[in-house]
């Protein structure tokens, strides 16, 4: 089994050996106008322009747009509305409030969230901000459509689907959390679990960019090597 890996990353040396390609935040700024519907890339195109554009992004978010580029981001990773997409500890909603309006009519997102159960050191955060996102995400069902939410706590409660049929699996902000507390590989066979054959795996912090196809065997490590 294949599995496209494309992460942008903030430490050197987490994919030693993988090919360099261009940031998002040195791709162009002006999104495609929403309405324009001349092709089906167009198409594509102008749905990601109009969820990012949404005017129910919280306005703190979206004035971060300029620094965290989430259209030049996402489309960089290859997302289209029709994938089956889960993200990894949304927390707050950053990019859910953009995943979920996006995928809502032909897709279908997973937030695979914060355990309600916890036993992080972090679980008073943790079960706030889990229970605020089920909140907003419920006062807000026709803007978000019907988000399936299931716990991601490696060794305590991890619900990540395992059906192999996921179209993309993304995290933002997350991979030096999984490093410091030493559960990055089990959180790498967890999406490999979710993934279908040439899936992606979407990575994001700030900084170097990468771009890996990335190769499993059964019984043998994950490696990554020049996409």
């Amino acid at each position: 089994m294949k599995v496209q890996l494309i992460t942008i990353v903030a430490f050197a040396g987490l994919l030693a050996g993988c090919a360099s390609t261009p940031s998002p935040a040195d791709r162009p700024e002006t999104l495609p106008d929403a309405a324009s519907e001349s092709a089906p890339a167009d198409t594509r195109a102008a749905a990601l322009a109009a969820a990012v554009e949404g005017a129910w992004r919280d306005p703190a978010n979206r004035a971060r747009d300029n620094f965290r580029h989430p259209y030049q981001t996402l489309e960089f990773f290859g997302i289209e509305p029709d994938m089956c997409v889960v993200e990894l500890w949304p927390a707050g909603g950053w990019y859910a409030e953009i995943l979920a309006p996006l995928l809502k009519d032909d897709g279908h997102y997973v937030a695979a969230h914060f355990s309600p159960i916890s036993e992080h050191r972090l679980a008073n955060y943790f079960k706030r901000s889990r229970a605020a996102f089920e909140q907003r995400i419920a006062d807000e069902a026709e803007v978000f459509g019907k988000v399936q939410v299931v716990s991601m706590e490696i060794g305590v409660d991890n619900q990540m689907p395992t059906h192999g049929r996921a179209d993309m699996v993304l995290t933002f902000r997350n991979a030096h959390n999984w490093l410091r507390d030493g559960i990055f590989d089990e959180v790498l066979q967890s999406v490999h679990a979710a993934l279908k054959p040439g899936g992606i795996l979407g990575s994001s912090t700030t900084g170097l960019t990468r771009r890996c196809r990335s190769t499993r065997r059964p019984g043998t490590a994950m490696s990554t090597k020049p996409k």
